[in-house]
């Protein structure tokens, strides 16, 4: 790692697992790289595109040096006005949609929810979703449901869309008396797990420790542990599979004896999609072979994040209303 600075410049080939095992070495990958990225997006970093961690590929492309681009990207950060690094809304995520159906809605715009959709046809220059016609129409689901839905409006794209892979992760919350607590974990925020590690547990957030309306009045910890990633899979484990392996993950862990006086579990299946090296590329092909008047959006295809998904509705919007502006 330390000798980084004076490594040629080189293709890695839009995979992020040989980019920074060749500038760094695998240790930092397995310690930090991975822990960090995989964990966040359930993700196995050695078959990961890139491109999906803008941060890094920018660096990749700017400098020759990682290290000395991202000092130098830190010192002009460090130049501004500090800001927080996340932020939620005060009532939870749910927030940001009812947000955006009031803002339709005000806008003339109806919002019809529990109507499953199954299938999208063409007509004339419009479109038929289930028999109702639509001047246009965004796909904004994961891109295997998209695939189906348009395997007769657009089967090139369909294909494409239904070879996208997923992850599934299972989210674990338990409360632990404070008396069980250890002094020496307070105030820390949680951990991730290096893979070479990982048994069942990729990470765990002291979620009462972190954010003051977790903290129960009695005292109690809350924990929230994750279980599965891409190559890790959790879906063949039941209920008691899933609380026997991540109680004994955490006491392995954090070397605790933890007796959780209460457990959740949810499970997210294909909650993870998975961007695999030049994903870009095969998400461009998907929306050349996609006809005017329809488009795709979502976590699936430009960014897993909350804001990527944000700016990926503009674009679906921007490219289904060029036509109707043309034409109006």
């Amino acid at each position: 790692a330390a000798i980084e600075p004076l490594l040629p410049r080189r293709d890695h080939g839009d995979s992020l697992g040989t980019l920074v095992r060749a500038r760094f070495g695998d240790e930092v990958h397995e310690r930090l790289v991975d822990a960090l990225v995989g964990s966040i997006y359930a993700t196995d970093t050695d078959r990961s595109s890139l491109a999906a961690v803008p941060q890094l590929a920018q660096l990749a492309e700017a400098h020759r040096s990682l290290l000395l681009g991202g000092r130098r990207t830190r010192s002009r950060a460090a130049a501004g006005p500090a800001a927080p690094i996340f932020a939620a809304p005060a009532r939870g995520m749910a927030a940001l949609v009812l947000a955006a159906a009031a803002y339709v809605e005000r806008g003339g715009g109806v919002v019809r929810a529990n109507r499953p959709a199954e299938r999208i046809e063409p007509d004339g220059a419009r479109w038929r979703v289930d028999g109702q016609r639509f001047d246009a129409v965004v796909v904004a689901s994961p891109a295997r449901a998209a695939g189906g839905l348009l395997a007769s409006a657009a089967p090139a794209a369909a294909i494409g869309l239904g070879r996208i892979e997923y992850a599934d992760v299972v989210m674990v919350r338990l409360a632990v008396e404070a008396s069980s607590w250890p002094e020496r974990l307070r105030g820390m925020s949680g951990y991730l797990v290096p893979k070479p590690d990982q048994r069942f547990v990729t990470a765990t957030s002291f979620g009462s420790q972190k954010w003051a309306h977790w903290r129960p009045a009695e005292g109690h910890q809350i924990l929230r542990t994750s279980l599965g990633r891409d190559g890790l899979p959790t879906r063949h484990l039941d209920d008691e599979a899933v609380m026997r392996h991540t109680i004994d993950d955490l006491n392995l862990h954090l070397d605790l004896d933890l007796r959780p006086t209460d457990i959740s579990i949810t499970r997210w299946h294909d909650a993870f999609p998975q961007y695999r090296p030049h994903h870009h590329d095969v998400v461009d092909r998907i929306e050349g072979a996609l006809p005017t008047g329809l488009a795709v959006a979502g976590a699936s295809y430009r960014g897993i994040g909350i804001p990527a998904c944000v700016a990926d509705g503009f674009r679906a919007a921007r490219r289904v209303m060029r036509p109707q502006a043309a034409t109006g």
